[in-house]
């Protein structure tokens, strides 16, 4: 069989996954259709680094200069600010399982304001699908593109998508090359790093099966147990 009609077949086959996916969140109850629930990881899995993606506990955090809501520049470090952050990198406003955990994140804001941890999300949307995603779900957090992927590249979480990925994605009605307004297929492998006020990373974790991430509950659960150890260790 042709090379051509294999990846035909391979696009077909995601694309019936992908209406299953819709089909499913406005059955299940999802607050919006473009919603799908990811699966949360094991318990032993928090804390882990796939796929050789991410930095490790004990790493100081990189500086990367990225755009905020207005499109101004500014780097990580100044919108950290010296705070104890948790630092998410997300697919992009047109992800389902993305969508669900930054509505999920809205829900749960007070809980890291209660531990003084700022939250920061990050994805290569350009600043305009950057503003949609804060409005539609009210964020009242730190929401920053990073198009030219330099914290992407920094965090070593830049999943390069293949044509059949970008064919599917298409289809769904998300023009990746629009939202980031750049020409690369380029978005994160889901990610979070907890930052500590001297810069340092003291907990991570990244998955390339972008279906699957800590939990926020599970991330605050991390963020106790990190600060309560008092050290790098990487599982929480």
């Amino acid at each position: 069989m042709k090379q051509h009609e294999l990846v035909f077949r391979a696009a077909s086959r995601l694309l019936v996954a992908t209406a299953t996916v819709f089909a499913t969140a406005s059955s299940t109850g999802c607050a919006l259709a473009h919603e799908k629930p990811y699966d949360a990881v094991d318990a032993s899995k928090v804390g882990t680094l796939g796929g050789g993606y991410g930095l490790a506990p004990g790493t100081v955090a990189p500086d990367a200069q990225v755009l905020d809501t207005k499109g101004r520049r500014v780097t990580l470090s100044s919108v950290r600010s010296g705070r104890p952050t948790a630092l998410v990198f997300y697919r992009g406003g047109w992800c389902p399982p993305c969508n669900y955990q930054i509505h999920e994140l809205s829900t749960h804001v007070q809980d890291f304001q209660k531990r003084g941890v700022a939250l920061i999300v990050v994805s290569v949307d350009n600043p305009g699908h950057a503003v949609e995603t804060a409005k539609e779900y009210g964020l009242d957090f730190d929401v920053l593109s990073d198009p030219d992927r330099s914290a992407h590249a920094a965090y070593h979480v830049i999943d390069h998508l293949g044509g059949v990925a970008t064919f599917m994605i298409a289809r769904m009605g998300a023009d990746l090359e629009e939202r980031s307004g750049r020409k690369h297929h380029d978005v994160a492998i889901p990610s979070v790093f907890f930052i500590d006020t001297s810069g340092v990373i003291r907990w991570s974790h990244a998955d390339p099966d972008y279906s699957k991430r800590p939990s926020v509950t599970q991330i605050l659960e991390a963020i106790d147990r990190t600060r309560a150890a008092g050290n790098t260790a990487q599982s929480p």
